[in-house]
C-alpha cells in the first residue's frame, strides 16, 4: 500500500451560486442584464437578498 500525501492551498474568494426568481425591475434595480453573473462582496449581497426573508443576506 502508498502512502500518499496532499497538500491543499486555496487563494481567492469562495464561490457561493444563490438560485433566486427575479422580476425584470428587480433586474433593472440592481442593474443587472439578465443571463448576467457578477461576484460580489458581502456588503452587496446583504441589500441584495433581504426580499428573499430571513437570513438571506446574513
Amino acid at each position: 500500500m502508498t502512502d500518499t500525501r496532499l497538500d491543499v492551498l486555496a487563494i481567492g474568494n469562495a464561490i457561493v451560486d444563490v438560485i433566486a426568481t427575479a422580476n425584470d425591475d428587480f433586474l433593472t434595480r440592481e442593474g443587472l442584464p439578465k443571463g448576467s453573473m457578477r461576484l460580489i462582496d458581502a456588503d452587496e449581497a446583504t441589500p441584495a437578498l433581504r426580499p428573499y426573508g430571513p437570513g438571506a443576506g446574513d
